[in-house]
């Protein structure tokens, strides 16, 4: 044993002139393991926090590169399809589901426009007293020879649309997805007439029958769409 390091349970003290840390540094050389010396705890290298922190600067730096890199081509592809053309466009026509229908376009890329519409049937032949009315949002692609409004002459259109008809006892719900393929006839630079036709998948999300009709007859999931407008850039 070395230089009087009590053993574990005694209550010999500390032998004269020797401190905690020294005898923390003599039992280190004790048979005793169950005597744990006392560390002096260092704070960490300032190497790691600086390499942390060179770490989260190359990653935030490599985000906004990336960034900027996404937003300079989004910006240029925007500015190509922009321009010499007119960004907005009013629509007017008549569907199958729309109904007579209007709305608006807008053109964000060279060949692409969404648009968003509003229609009915406006309780005419043979659809009177059905209250029927359209709420659509669509998304256009344009392919093919350039016209004279400077897109593509057939285009890919997708539609969403959500529609009720019916008498007040025996009203329908329905969700449409409307997929045609059309054809854009230009009349001038701004005016021009679309064609369009495809199917539509229906969806129905809701029912107000009363008791007393007959619970007979029920939307098909799948029929024709079809539309034809005028459309009108500004």
């Amino acid at each position: 044993m070395v230089g009087g390091a009590a053993r574990p349970g005694s209550r010999r003290g500390l032998p004269p002139g020797v401190t905690v840390f020294a005898n923390a540094r003599i039992n280190k050389t004790t048979s005793y393991p169950c005597i744990a010396p006392r560390v002096q705890k260092h704070a960490p290298p300032r190497l790691c926090a600086n390499c942390i922190e060179f770490n989260a600067n190359r990653l935030y730096m490599k985000s906004r590169i990336i960034l900027s890199i996404f937003l300079i081509i989004l910006i240029s592809h925007s500015v190509e399809g922009q321009e010499n053309r007119n960004r907005f466009e009013a629509k007017l026509g008549y569907g199958y589901y729309q109904g007579f229908n209007i709305g608006l376009n807008y053109f964000y890329t060279k060949n692409l426009k969404i648009g968003f519409g509003l229609g009915s049937h406006l309780d005419l032949p043979p659809l009177e007293n059905e209250k029927h009315f359209n709420i659509q949002i669509e998304n256009t692609l344009f392919f093919g020879k350039l016209n004279k409004q400077h897109v593509g002459g057939w285009y890919f259109n997708q539609q969403l649309m959500y529609w009720e008809q019916g008498l007040s006892d025996n009203r329908w719900k329905i969700m449409s997805l409307g997929l045609n393929i059309g054809r854009t006839i230009s009349i001038t630079k701004r005016i021009g007439m679309d064609l369009e036709l495809g199917p539509a998948f229906n969806l129905v999300v809701g029912i107000k029958r009363d008791p007393e009709v007959e619970q007979s007859g029920w939307m098909w999931p799948i029929l024709y769409n079809g539309r034809a407008q005028l459309t009108y850039k500004f």
